[in-house]
């Protein structure tokens, strides 16, 4: 289970990332959302994850899930692919 804390340093993370590799662009934001029992991410208000849903792949040898920050950077490459591939 991910704590509140080691989601705000992974989107801390790639937040600064985010925000050097495009000379300070604000409008990537990563937003946490939470009601005080589920944590939601979203990226441009595409949701990447969340606690109730939590698609990160598990380890059985370590019996751990994915690093969240591993995860959620893996989820928003995936994102900007897509976006790639519009023409306008």
């Amino acid at each position: 289970m991910v704590d509140i804390t080691e989601l705000d340093t992974a989107v801390g993370n790639i937040q600064a990332d985010i925000l050097d590799s495009t000379e300070g662009v604000e409008y990537f934001d990563i937003n946490v959302i939470t009601n005080g029992w589920c944590m939601i991410v979203e990226f441009l208000n595409i949701q990447l994850w969340s606690s109730e849903e939590d698609d990160r792949e598990f380890d059985e040898v370590l019996n751990e899930h994915e690093s969240i920050e591993g995860f959620l950077r893996k989820a928003i490459r995936g994102e900007l692919d897509k976006m790639k591939k519009i023409v306008v």
